[in-house]
């Protein structure tokens, strides 16, 4: 029931508009009646259990297991069972001790690496998935010669590319560009639809100075992602690095009905303008490819 308070009122001090509104409820709503809904709202809604909205994440689940905690008693978290996010099976992993490690390997995560993760991840460490996950730990801790032991073990018991990619990492991480950039290629080669692993191995290629390479594996990619702006991107970047600057302007520039590249994955505070600059020069920047929160941030 609407209610309308003179605005003189309402509009003084706190304490005065508090007490005309107190009345003007009270006329509304008799108090016993106000009560007797109050009652019915703590006892149906507010204390009453919360329904799921939508599948939880399989990471709080886990992590509560490990913790000693049984999530399906808790109704401030109904979890149910969890998405299909690769965390269900550290859920698997964490109440029944096993893990069906091929499945598991289709849903690739960065598991956890706190201390208290270290004995569940070791249940599995007799598979390959198993030594992966104890792998990425290691290299997430800064633990190297661990990672590479682990990162070669699991490609032993079976070769994948995420194994080849923690390889690369380090090898990168070393100096060795060379091996990094022969590594990220048997990577991208076992998974080649993998947009994110095909843009940081051409990122890896092209800061190692080897634009050719980076053209050749770019040729390569399958049309499903051949297409999408940030393997564009990369083109005209080695494009560039490659001397051909005329091929590179041609894809940067937009034609009379396109509107150029569109990189539907760029980060906050990614901007186009140096790669703009270094193939029109001091040319303006389009509108369509000018990001910049500042027009001096140029990067």
């Amino acid at each position: 029931m609407p209610i309308e308070a003179a605005p003189g009122a309402v509009h003084g001090s706190w304490p005065d508009a508090l007490a005309e509104i107190g009345k003007m409820v009270s006329r509304a709503v008799p108090d016993d009646e106000l009560d007797e809904w109050h009652r019915w709202w703590r006892g149906e809604v507010a204390d009453a259990a919360p329904q799921q909205m939508a599948a939880g994440s399989g990471a709080g689940k886990a992590e509560l297991l490990i913790r000693g905690e049984d999530p399906d008693t808790m109704p401030g978290t109904p979890f149910g069972w969890p998405l299909s996010d690769g965390f269900r099976h550290l859920v698997a992993l964490a109440r029944m001790g096993e893990v069906d490690q091929d499945a598991a390997g289709a849903d690739v995560l960065v598991p956890p690496i706190t201390d208290r993760w270290g004995p569940v991840l070791d249940r599995a460490a007799d598979g390959w998935w198993g030594q992966l996950m104890i792998a990425i730990r290691s290299h997430a801790r800064g633990d190297l010669e661990a990672a590479r032991l682990g990162y070669l073990h699991s490609d032993q018991l079976m070769t994948t590319p995420w194994a080849a990619r923690g390889l690369a990492l380090l090898a990168a991480g070393l100096g060795d560009h060379v091996e990094a950039a022969d590594i990220y290629a048997r990577a991208v080669a076992q998974a080649p639809t993998c947009l994110p692993l095909l843009v940081e191995a051409t990122d890896h290629l092209l800061t190692a100075g080897r634009a050719a390479a980076c053209l050749r594996m770019l040729d390569a990619a399958p049309e499903q992602i051949a297409g999408h702006g940030r393997v564009i991107l990369q083109r005209v970047r080695a494009l560039l690095a490659d001397g051909q600057a005329d091929a590179a302007r041609a894809l940067l520039e937009p034609g009379i009905l396109e509107t150029g590249i569109e990189v539907p994955d760029l980060r906050e505070g990614e901007t186009l303008g140096a790669l703009w600059r270094a193939a029109f020069g001091h040319r303006p920047l389009p509108y369509h490819y000018d990001f910049r929160m500042r027009p001096d941030l140029d990067r």
